[in-house]
């Protein structure tokens, strides 16, 4: 598989360096200067390339970790944001215990309070009825896990998987999330028992 055909089928998109600079000036209106405290910890879980992290100020990258599914950007956002933590990770099936022990560290300090930064993949799994190249993009751990309390519909969407372990592993923590998405989660029947249990935005 190239890789452009990689990134179709995991629904992997680069986000323009306008939107991100838009984007970091959302969120430094919502919750200020954050890196001046120390207090804050952001995380970009589906980093690519880092275009995210391109618009953010020079001083937030020693608060940032920034992970990504294939290793090649990995290597590249590692080159790019020296200051930062930069590593290869699966957030759809890798668990905890692979984070590097600095995340792990701060993810168990009730003081540090989380910014998800983040855009997700945006793919839609087919029904299994169907033949194509799509088929079996969505089947993570996540998704089984979701299956276990009934979201077999919403475990369709891979960006739904991230809200879904993005709340359960942020539940307990001060944590704001900036993410880029479609609004289906928020607007569609079909994914109102999950809003109902996890995720219910403000809007």
């Amino acid at each position: 598989m190239s890789e452009i055909s990689l990134r179709r089928f995991t629904g992997e998109f680069f986000t323009p360096l306008a939107f991100a600079g838009k984007a970091v000036e959302y969120l430094t209106r919502t919750v200020g200067e954050w890196w001046k405290s120390g207090k804050f910890r952001l995380w970009d879980m589906a980093a690519g390339t880092g275009n995210l992290e391109f618009a953010l100020p020079a001083a937030v990258l020693k608060y940032c970790y920034i992970s990504t599914l294939i290793q090649d950007d990995a290597d590249y956002c590692r080159k790019i944001f020296p200051d930062a933590t930069v590593f290869q990770y699966d957030y759809l099936n890798d668990a905890a215990d692979k984070l590097p022990a600095n995340l792990r560290g701060d993810l168990a300090n009730p003081n540090i309070k989380w910014i998800i930064f983040i855009n997700p993949p945006y793919v839609t799994a087919n029904d299994s009825t169907k033949q194509n190249y799509r088929n079996g993009v969505s089947d993570t751990a996540i998704k089984s896990l979701m299956a276990t309390e009934g979201f077999r519909e919403s475990s369709r969407e891979l960006y739904i998987q991230f809200l879904y372990r993005i709340s359960r592993e942020f539940k307990e923590r001060s944590a704001w999330s900036g993410m880029f998405s479609s609004l289906r989660y928020i607007t569609t029947v079909n994914d109102e028992d999950f809003r109902k249990k996890y995720f219910s935005p403000r809007i």
